[in-house]
Order: C-alpha cells, then structure tokens, then sequence
C-alpha cells in the first residue's frame, strides 16, 4: 500500500513516514485520573440494580394482589391465557395439516 505514495513528497501525516508541519505541538497531558470513577460507575450499578428488584418485587405483587382480590380481573386474565392457548393450538393444528398434506 505504500508504494502508492511513494514519491509524492507533498505528503505526510500516516501512513507515510514524513511529519506534517503541525505534528511537532506537544502533546496534552492526560487527564487526571484519580479511581473515583470506578468507584462512581460501581454506585450508580448497584443503585441501578436495587431500584430493579424493588420494581420487579412491586410490580409483581401488585398485579398477583389484582388477581388474587378481584374476581372478574382473575377471570378474564385466565379467559384470556385460555383464549391465547386456543388460537396458538389451532394454529399449529392447521400448519401440521398443511405439511401432512404436501
């Protein structure tokens, strides 16, 4: 690949060798980097992780409470389950038959 730009004096900076005019600054000094960083980043994961098994723990009550207090949500949640498990198995009657078929 480099000899594609061999030749051409005119050109610098990667991948060729020469330098341009503006390479020469000095370079900045990293910044400071004194650990607190990790420290915070492994805070706020095991803040994040908290809040998620406070929610989960509060949803999950909340909706069995739902359906263990109110009869007709318990009745038409298991309609529904019920109705789902239906529409999936005849689905899967009608593409077994189509296979069989061919």
């Amino acid at each position: 690949m480099l000899q594609h730009f061999a030749g051409n004096l005119a050109l610098c900076g990667l991948p060729v060798t020469q330098k341009c005019p503006g390479d020469e600054t000095t370079p900045r000094p990293p910044a400071k980097d004194d650990g607190n960083e990790a420290v915070v980043d492994e805070e706020v994961r095991k803040w994040f992780y908290a809040a998620m098994g406070i929610s989960f723990g509060v949803f999950f009550w909340g909706v069995s409470a739902a359906l263990l207090l109110k009869r007709s949500w318990r009745h038409a949640y298991f309609r529904i389950l019920d109705e789902a498990w239906d529409r999936i198995y005849v689905k899967i009657a009608v593409q077994e038959a189509r296979l069989q078929q061919r």
